[in-house]
């Protein structure tokens, strides 16, 4: 939530995915078997479907795995490739959320008595408190793991992540600064769909006329559908499936 509400990011619908649907069924009969479909975002954030249970149905997939593939659904509604610039978003995203669960922690917030990183299963990126070198080292030793089948280079989309970092940092200071719910506030600084210290959207120019986030995320959309008349709009996203973890 923490997340969405920054980023203003807006989903029409979350649905889970059809454990035999003809899309995954397609997926393990293509020409890498080692890869399996875990989820998939139509038309930047009309709609995302997460794979929710094992291909045998019995119980489901590691909660980690699931909230790993939603933040990289949902980093596909500002980009839809698997470039530099989708890996760097989906980083800072990634750190956003652990640094969440990181503040909750170190603020003594407990769900019936245990932490929320504990129950998100996010404790070793949150085992040395509100540590955001620890956060971006491990968020780093994933994304190593993940931009490598797409062959981008982590010197790309280091320097933004850890960016990222040093905003969250100067923002939320050791002690962590909350709303009134209690959601840790993680705005400010340039990112990728944040706010500017100005208020405005990074990325844009005030000759965006006033637009909002949303008329912009529209607009680009849009942009990108003309482009790509002849392409599918919906981008199916994998991962190595050992364990079914990114």
């Amino acid at each position: 939530i923490a997340v969405m509400k920054e980023r203003e990011l807006v989903v029409n619908t979350l649905a889970e995915m059809d454990p035999i649907d003809d899309r995954l069924a397609a997926k393990q009969k293509a020409d890498a078997p080692q890869s399996c479909l875990l989820g998939y975002n139509t038309n930047s954030g009309l709609r995302i479907d997460l794979k929710l249970r094992p291909d045998n149905l019995a119980g489901f997939l590691p909660y980690t795995s699931i909230v790993n593939t939603l933040l990289h659904e949902l980093s596909h509604n500002w980009v839809g490739e698997h470039n530099a610039l989708f890996w760097a978003n989906y980083g800072q995203m990634r750190v956003e959320y652990l640094c969440t669960h990181a503040l909750l922690s170190s603020t003594g917030y407990l769900v019936n008595g245990r932490t929320s990183a504990y129950l998100a299963g996010v404790v070793r990126y949150c085992a040395n408190g509100w540590n955001i070198k620890t956060v971006f080292d491990l968020v780093m030793e994933d994304l190593a793991v993940e931009c490598a089948p797409h062959g981008v280079p982590l010197s790309d989309v280091a320097p933004a992540i850890w960016d990222r970092c040093v905003q969250i940092q100067k923002m939320n200071g050791a002690s962590g600064v909350m709303d009134k719910y209690g959601v840790p506030i993680l705005a400010g600084g340039n990112v990728i769909g944040g706010r500017n210290h100005d208020g405005s959207t990074h990325g844009t120019s005030h000759h965006d006329g006033g637009q909002s986030r949303r008329d912009l995320i529209r607009a680009a959309a849009e942009r990108r559908a003309a482009k790509d008349d002849n392409s599918s709009s919906t981008k199916d996203c994998h991962s190595n499936c050992s364990g079914c973890q990114h």
